[in-house]
């Protein structure tokens, strides 16, 4: 028989000394780390809410470092920016005392070669200025600091070029904020006006815009230039991403209507939801240069034809210029010897006498070789005079269809034909068409020659003879008993 003998006294004892060493060691560690909770054990709920209050405290001591840091950065920056304003002073100080009598031409080099200086400095301090690696003043500059323990609480900072060429295009800070995100612009307008001169060839960079755009359109990349406005039609957007503008055509000036030198045009800058206007009033001015552009337009039309031709202006003792008075006048009032020239859509279906100034040109109404496939040949006369002006008239000519040359041939233009008698194999049809003389052979007997079959003897006849063939076709004719022979329109 087995006996177990428990000691209860002693189990008893263990158990309480195990309690109170946990209780000794508890007390212990509070004492040594000085905090009443050291582990979840101690209080859960307590533990969490300490741990969310030591985050937010250690977060909160790195923003206040943040911002001492991004004070510090800014009166580096400032630093250097009052060093550049001492530099500019010095600049108009200099300025202001050469615009005196006193001085030769030999001190205003001396003065000028301080500005010079002084501006290389400028360059040099926009360009080397740096906070921890860190280039403030040339133009790159555009960060956020985080100055709280949330998303919210952070600030935007850009910081414009000091370079010299740069000053003055821009004021102050480009955008101050809570982030950099809300501080852009959403949307903008404004009103900007360019100067141009009257020229072949008109081109309107993005650096005309306004500072405004141009700045709008560094802070929101990628976006997109659109054109609109009431002279639109008369202008492009060459490229999309960098706003370039060119004319459509010669940009001339216009001595009797002030109003129409002045061309209204709006550009619209997009980049995703953010959007920036700049309306433009563009004022041409006259070209008073060795090329002048004149310009004007003429509406001609003629029926179709191999041998299309017509004046650009009047020939000695007449009156048969086809284009107008105005490039009559300045042709007239050359003293010396100009050149005609083509130029536009279609000029490659024309060609040009550079002296008398006389076009021709093959067209066929059936056709179609302008660009528009409209029958409407868009090109432009161009007259350069002996002293470089240039008049440039543009033209649109409308091609008519006409009724082709067309040779009625009857039985009796046949060699010992009459319609519907046999002939046999080996015999033939000879008839003289656009002056050469077509000879068919029959293959084989025909019973009942008929006018069908005599034009279809005819053709084979004509296309075999390659080269030498008649400029036509035949047919059977309108009336009976005869054959047709049409021109073609490259006859004329």
């Amino acid at each position: 028989m087995t006996v177990i003998n428990t000691n209860v006294g002693a189990v008893t004892a263990r158990t309480f000394a195990r309690q109170s060493s946990y209780s000794v060691e508890e007390s212990i560690e509070r004492l040594s780390s000085g905090k009443r909770l050291n582990s979840g054990a101690d209080d859960a709920a307590g533990l969490a809410v300490a741990n969310k209050m030591e985050a937010q405290l250690r977060s909160t001591n790195m923003s206040i470092q943040n911002a001492s840091n991004g004070i510090s950065l800014i009166q580096s920056a400032g630093a250097g920016m009052n060093k550049v304003n001492s530099m500019l002073i010095r600049i108009r100080e200099v300025a202001v005392q050469m615009a005196n009598g006193i001085y030769t031409d030999e001190d205003r080099t001396n003065g000028q070669a301080e500005v010079v200086l002084l501006q290389e400095e400028i360059d040099k301090i926009a360009e080397n200025l740096q906070f921890n690696e860190v280039y403030l003043l040339d133009g790159s500059y555009q960060q956020s600091f985080r100055t709280g323990v949330t998303n919210d609480e952070t600030f935007g900072l850009s910081i414009i070029s000091q370079r010299a060429e740069e000053l003055g295009k821009a004021e102050g800070l480009k955008k101050f904020g809570t982030t950099i995100e809300s501080s852009a612009h959403s949307t903008g307008r404004t009103n900007t006006t360019i100067d141009i001169t009257a020229a072949n060839s008109v081109t309107i960079e993005q650096s005309s815009f306004s500072q405004a755009m141009q700045q709008f359109a560094s802070e929101n990349g990628g976006g997109t230039y659109v054109l609109s406005g009431t002279d639109a039609g008369e202008f492009q957007i060459l490229d999309a991403s960098s706003g370039k503008i060119t004319s459509n055509s010669a940009v001339s000036y216009n001595s009797t209507s002030g109003a129409s030198n002045t061309k209204s045009l709006t550009v619209t800058y997009t980049s995703g939801a953010n959007t920036f206007t700049d309306q433009l009033s563009v004022n041409v001015a006259n070209n008073t240069s060795d090329a002048v552009v004149k310009a004007s337009s003429t509406n001609l039309t003629t029926s179709e034809s191999a041998n299309v031709s017509f004046r650009s202006v009047d020939s000695d003792n007449a009156t048969d210029g086809q284009l107008s008075n105005s490039m009559q006048s300045f042709v007239t009032a050359d003293t010396g010897t100009g050149t005609f020239s083509l130029s536009g859509t279609d000029a490659a279906q024309f060609t040009i006498d550079a002296t008398t100034g006389v076009v021709t040109a093959a067209l066929d109404f059936e056709n179609k070789l302008d660009a528009g496939s409209n029958n409407t040949y868009d090109f432009n006369v161009v007259y350069t005079s002996s002293t470089g002006d240039s008049f440039t008239e543009t033209v649109a000519l409308s091609v008519t269809d006409s009724t082709e040359e067309m040779d009625s041939i009857a039985s009796a233009d046949f060699t010992t034909l009459e319609w519907g008698a046999g002939l046999d194999a080996g015999s033939t049809l000879q008839v003289v068409a656009d002056g050469q003389t077509i000879t068919a052979t029959l293959n084989a007997d025909d019973a009942a020659m008929s006018v069908a079959d005599a034009v279809t003897l005819l053709n084979s006849a004509n296309d075999a003879r390659g080269a030498n063939a008649a400029r036509g076709t035949f047919a059977a004719g309108s009336v009976a008993n005869t054959i047709e022979f049409t021109y073609s329109d490259s006859v004329g």
